[in-house]
């Protein structure tokens, strides 16, 4: 009995040595404090024999001691939008006339007579004056002054006197009657 337990340590050592050897071969490479994780050791974490200092994993992904890691990248640039008020455009204002109505009062349309006349002497001469008014009952005639001379009708040509011993007379013709405000209109006629 004594040698069989003899032999059983022995073969047990020996299992053991195997065992060790086989550990450190499988070992990875690399940096390390040296420390290898036996079944049945010391009882150290699988983290704190990788990561050297007993720091860990999340220790690294963290950006160390700050803690920046992930969250330390560059921040997000503010954008500034300046939107320009586009004016409204304007409405366009037309504006129509009132029609003209057609007037009821006297018109002179045509009224004609010499601009200078020729006097052979100091006696009288006598001149063609014509004319047409609408819209008139009639015509009267001043000679040099608001005095009447004759009436005549809206539509006449007649002959009047031009007395040579004044260098130029008035002839001004005024309608009579119709609807409104009397049209009037004078000629100034001169010695040649």
């Amino acid at each position: 009995m004594p040698q069989t337990q003899g032999l059983r340590c022995v073969g047990a050592v020996a299992a053991g040595a195997i065992v060790a050897i086989m550990l450190a071969a499988c070992q990875p490479a690399g940096p390390s404090s040296g420390a290898i994780f036996v079944p049945g050791g010391s009882g150290a974490s699988p983290a704190a024999s990788a990561g050297g200092n007993g720091a860990s994993p999340s220790a690294g992904a963290s950006g160390g001691s700050g803690g920046a890691g992930a969250s330390g990248g560059p921040s997000a640039s503010a954008v500034l939008t300046i939107t320009t008020p586009v004016p409204s455009p304007t409405p366009t204002v037309r504006i129509t006339a009132a029609p003209t109505l057609p007037s009821t009062a006297p018109a002179i349309i045509q009224y004609t007579a010499p601009d200078t006349v020729k006097c052979t002497d100091g006696g009288v001469v006598y001149i063609t004056l014509s004319w047409r008014v609408d819209r008139a009952g009639g015509v009267s005639l001043a000679i040099d002054g608001p005095g009447k001379y004759a009436d005549y009708a809206a539509s006449s040509s007649v002959e009047v006197p031009f007395a040579c011993g004044e260098s130029q007379h008035t002839y001004t013709i005024t309608s009579s009657g119709g609807t409104g405000p009397a049209a009037t209109q004078t000629k100034t006629i001169k010695r040649a």
